[in-house]
């Protein structure tokens, strides 16, 4: 039960935090759970867990894109930032925008968001 209710907690925040975003950047675009990729569009695994990176929000403006990991104010998200960071290390720079098909380079590491309930 504590599953489902931290999964209804985690889309709230999700929702709350996107119409922030949109708010914020109305030109932008928005994009949610996108995998980080290589420059040739290969999704890149982290070395040492063998696992995919998929980011929670991209903001996509002016051909850059800007992650961000929306999460409660307690979580421990070390795990996911090092995994990010040994993918960024493997090549994995890029998402690619779902409207355009293009790849987007990565600015950095993404940012940490945390939402009260």
């Amino acid at each position: 039960m504590a599953r489902i209710k931290n999964a209804v907690e985690g889309d709230r925040r999700h929702q709350e935090f996107n119409a922030r975003i949109r708010e914020k950047y109305p030109d932008a675009t928005i994009q949610c759970e996108c995998y980080l990729r290589d420059a040739s569009g290969k999704s890149v695994k982290d070395p040492i867990s063998e696992e995919r990176r998929r980011v929670d929000t991209v903001v996509i403006e002016d051909g850059k894109a800007q992650t961000f990991e929306v999460t409660s104010p307690t979580a421990d998200k070390t795990k996911q930032i090092e995994k990010e960071i040994n993918i960024h290390t493997e090549g994995g720079v890029f998402i690619r925008d779902r409207t355009t098909r293009d790849l987007i380079p990565v600015n950095g590491v993404s940012e940490i968001v945390r939402i009260l309930k």
